[in-house]
């Protein structure tokens, strides 16, 4: 992976999927349109996973209080092939809340799936950094070494002499081209 953008979107549809898998092992797909609306959104600024309200849901059910829509409690009777009455269904739902909210049941647990993907987002963000710092270093260094090159002259480098060169600078010099070719070379 060579962008950030690439690297964030690779792990948040990875992180979809998650969720759809752990939605379907802990026995929350009925008819998949929930998970058909997962979406994964990427921008230079970041990227997001957004999720239909029904996620909330699942995860943390719903309280007592107003009446959930009976179209969506038809739906769901209907992909379940429950005979349940869905007015009495919602009734039950507006007046009790629903079997996770009243902790019956346990939610849709995502933590590990989110978890999971944050690791490897940032893992994977770390190496690009690294790589990118790694070869910021080797071409400042081939500059400043081609610098020295030219300023003092090809010849100062290849001469093998047991003389110390009077000139500092040279001398200097010799000793940051060593650096900056050791640096150049440099595999982690």
């Amino acid at each position: 992976m060579s962008s950030v953008k690439e690297i964030i979107a690779k792990h948040l549809d990875d992180a979809r999927f998650g969720i759809i898998d752990a939605q379907f092992q802990q026995g929350f797909m009925a008819s998949g349109q929930s998970a058909k609306k997962l979406k994964v959104v990427v921008s230079k600024k970041g990227g997001q996973l957004l999720a239909p309200e029904s996620y909330f849901y699942m995860m943390h059910g719903r309280g007592p209080g107003g009446m959930p829509p009976i179209i969506n409690i038809q739906r769901w009777l209907r992909v379940i092939r429950s005979k349940a009455n869905p007015w009495a269904v919602a009734k039950k739902i507006a007046k009790e809340g629903t079997a996770i909210w009243r902790g019956e049941r346990a939610g849709l647990d995502i933590s590990k799936v989110i978890q999971n993907a944050a690791d490897a987002i940032s893992l994977d963000l770390g190496k690009l950094i690294t790589t990118r710092i790694s070869d910021a270093i080797k071409k400042a260094a081939s500059i400043v070494l081609l610098l020295c090159l030219f300023s003092c002259g090809p010849n100062k480098y290849l001469q093998a002499s047991s003389k110390p060169n009077p000139k500092k600078e040279h001398n200097t010099a010799k000793v940051i081209t060593a650096v900056l070719l050791a640096v150049i070379t440099y595999r982690p």
